[in-house]
């Protein structure tokens, strides 16, 4: 009797952190993919006063049309590419957003991403454990 009271609390255990898993996948952000264009499309598309915004990261471009589509620019790092831009949007209502760019990944992102993939792996290395446990102790109860 007491070895169905533990399947059972297992069981229910097993089934909440199913539960938990199931609904931080299901409510996290889900990103949609950014269109890709040309630096000279880009150029293009900002001196006919069609995007509304760019951030200016180290090595691209993102670009807001003003009906809030996105575009991402694969640029080089020199200051004649930055110049270009600043050009085409001179005369027109872009607001530029200059990104700086980051110093890497981090020891804590680092971090983070390991035990949040090593979570399931050691409940399930838990669950099975026990399981197994059990199933022991019972064999030893009837041999």
């Amino acid at each position: 009797m007491k070895s169905n009271r533990i399947i059972k609390i297992l069981g229910g255990l097993f089934i909440f952190l199913a539960t938990i898993f199931i609904s931080i996948w299901f409510f996290s952000p889900k990103t949609a993919p950014i269109n890709q264009i040309s630096f000279e499309s880009a150029l293009s598309k900002i001196s006919n006063k069609e995007v509304s915004s760019i951030i200016v990261r180290a090595d691209s471009l993102e670009l807001t049309i003003k009906s809030n589509e996105k575009f991402a620019v694969k640029i080089d790092s020199s200051d004649s590419t930055r110049d270009q831009i600043y050009a085409a949007a001179k005369n027109t209502e872009t607001k530029i957003e200059l990104e700086a760019s980051s110093s890497g990944i981090g020891w804590s992102w680092i971090l983070l991403t390991f035990i949040l993939n090593a979570i399931p792996l050691v409940l399930l290395t838990g669950i099975f454990g026990v399981l197994i446990y059990i199933a022991i102790k019972l064999s030893q109860n009837k041999g």
